[in-house]
Order: structure tokens, then sequence, then C-alpha cells
């Protein structure tokens, strides 16, 4: 959402998910020499008591997103928040959020 509104980020900002799949995983260890190499996809749930606990560390600077989070604008910040909390189809304020993160585990050996 950041990127959205600041383009310029983009890149730095995705560049923690710029491994889209399985297959790029593999290729990038191959390339790096690994053998018998065995790829995975987990799928873990990550559990928050609200959309308020989620976002306060991001609110406060936490991470790449947070510490570009806390340069925009207030008005900006509003913005970004509002979306992030649509785009996660949050519950009501106060509720518990659950988030699903897809997380690809890599290993192999040289």
């Amino acid at each position: 959402m950041i990127a959205r509104y600041s383009p310029e980020k983009a890149e730095k900002l995705n560049r923690f998910f710029s491994i889209p799949d399985a297959t790029s995983l593999h290729s990038l260890l191959h390339g790096a020499g690994f053998q018998d190499i065995n790829v995975q996809l987990e799928t873990r749930p990550i559990k928050f008591s609200s959309f308020d606990d989620y976002f306060s560390g991001i609110a406060k600077g936490a991470g790449l997103s947070g510490q570009e989070y806390v340069q925009l604008p207030p008005d900006m910040k509003l913005i970004v928040r509002d979306e992030v909390w649509r785009g996660l189809a949050s519950p009501n304020a106060g509720e518990p959020l659950t988030i699903e993160m897809d997380v690809l585990i890599g290993s192999g050996g040289r």
C-alpha cells in the first residue's frame, strides 16, 4: 500500500517478496550450486488480538514497511492504514485477526 502512494519505494519495499514461487527459489538455489534441492511452501497462521495489535508495530516504525510508513505525511498514513485494514478483510474493531502467511523454505547441499 505504501508503494502505491510512493512508487519510488516499490522496489525497496517488495524485495522481501521477490521470489514468487517454488520454481523460482529452486532455480536460485540450483544457480548458486546447491544440489538435492528441496523446496516447500508452508502456510502459517499469524494471530493478533486485533487489527490495531497487528498494525501497531508498523505505526511505530518496525521493519522496512514501518520505516517507510512513519515517513509518510499524516493524511497519507491514514489512507494507507485504512487500505491495509480493508485489504486484510479485517474484522470489526477490537476483534481478533488472523493472517495466513505463505513461506517458501528451500534447502540443499553443496
